[in-house]
């Protein structure tokens, strides 16, 4: 794939660098994710939306994501 060459040639901006309404954005995107995923009510999708969720946050300097459910 010609963006996997690509990759180095970007550079990742960080959570405290980017606009508030591009971090409201994300934040949003991701609780639309994961509610989506609980819809489905598959356990697996749902950890699998909240690992990629964590990693990406992780990856942009944040702390990580916390996610409680209730049954």
């Amino acid at each position: 794939m010609d963006f996997l060459k690509q990759e180095e040639e970007f550079e990742i901006s960080s959570l405290k660098k980017m606009h508030p309404m591009q971090v409201k954005a994300l934040m949003e995107f991701i609780g639309v994710s994961l509610s989506v995923a609980a819809a489905l009510e598959d356990e697996s999708a749902i950890e699998a939306v909240k690992d990629g969720a964590d990693d990406l946050i992780q990856m942009l300097g944040g702390v990580g994501l916390k996610l409680d459910t209730m049954h």
